[in-house]
């Protein structure tokens, strides 16, 4: 194979296994495009909850201490419940693992976390996390002060507090006393479901009974 007249000495010199099939064309490898994965869709609780809060000011905000008026809020850490909650996801925005994770997180027991660690904090209740429209509230946490040394050596990290309130908010008596009046009214609605249906069918036998002759 010999290059023909005019022809560039560099495209000469290039071995034969590059070269296109056609005209001595050099075609470049195609590009490989990879789908981003489809997050999953809310569902109808997550709609609802989603529209009721559309009612609520998102505007509306609660500062610790009560003193801390006059701070910029604005430049703390941002922390949603979803980032701790052990029954969501990574795709739909949990930020730790399971293991360090606690089960549903309000924004006022993570309040109490960072009360604990006197951190300045604000919650702001009425907040909706876009991945998931019914989960209302998030908290805003300033971690290091203005020469970025940690408010609280225990705390250094965003991550740090995260896991701690996936390890300390299971322990609140809030919560457990939350979760009690919980079980105790489900519990109730359900022995007031057995006893309606129960007197429902006491009542259709009576019926079938009182037809024979």
């Amino acid at each position: 194979w010999r290059p023909k007249a005019g022809r560039c000495p560099e495209l000469s010199e290039c071995p034969r296994e590059r070269m296109g099939k056609k005209k001595g064309v050099i075609r470049a490898p195609r590009a490989t495009v990879k789908q981003a994965p489809k997050l999953p869709q809310p569902t109808e609780e997550e709609l609802l909850m989603a529209a009721q809060m559309q009612q609520m000011d998102p505007n509306l905000v609660y500062i610790w201490p009560r003193n801390a008026d006059s701070v910029d809020y604005s430049r703390f850490q941002m922390i949603w419940p979803a980032f701790i909650n052990r029954g969501i996801s990574i795709p739909r925005g949990r930020r730790v693992s399971k293991e360090d994770a606690c089960p549903d997180p309000l924004v006022q027991e993570m309040s109490e976390v960072c009360q604990h660690f006197k951190l300045t904090h604000c919650i702001e209740p009425y907040k909706n996390y876009p991945r998931l429209p019914g989960y209302p509230g998030r908290i805003r946490v300033r971690i290091t002060d203005e020469n970025g040394e940690p408010c609280n050596p225990e705390v250094p990290t965003k991550k740090d507090l995260m896991r701690k309130m996936g390890t300390l908010i299971p322990r609140l008596q809030s919560r457990q006393r939350r979760i009690a009046e919980a079980e105790a009214q489900l519990k109730a609605a359900k022995e007031a479901e057995s006893a309606a249906s129960n007197a429902a069918s006491a009542k259709t036998k009576k019926k079938k009974k009182g037809k024979r002759r």
